[in-house]
């Protein structure tokens, strides 16, 4: 996943906090606003009223380079491309042996 990072902590995405299996009960206001961010609202039509996804309209106008981004593991730990990669083989290798026993 991408998650690029606006002014405004503006986002293509946010979270939904709702009482449940993660959640024990009803968030407060305050919880809810650490999870909520606010949403880069694209434009559904471009100036000559052709459908458009709005992508150009982003701030700065292009997605941030994917060598300046930084990477996260599950934990939000900084590591690289390379070590999410292992993982994942490692992973997939211990998840194949216990299905075979």
């Amino acid at each position: 996943m991408l998650y690029p990072n606006y002014a405004d902590f503006a986002s293509f995405s946010t979270n939904h906090l709702e009482a449940g299996l993660h959640v024990r009960k009803k968030p407060s206001p305050e919880k809810r606003g650490l999870f909520l961010l606010p949403l880069i609202q694209l434009s559904p039509w471009s100036s000559d009223g052709e459908i458009s996804t709005g992508l150009l309209d982003l701030p700065m106008e292009h997605l941030p380079n994917l060598e300046d981004l930084p990477v996260l593991n599950l934990t939000g730990s900084l590591t690289t491309l390379y070590s999410l990669i292992q993982t994942g083989r490692e992973r997939a290798k211990y998840v194949m042996q216990q299905q075979l026993l």
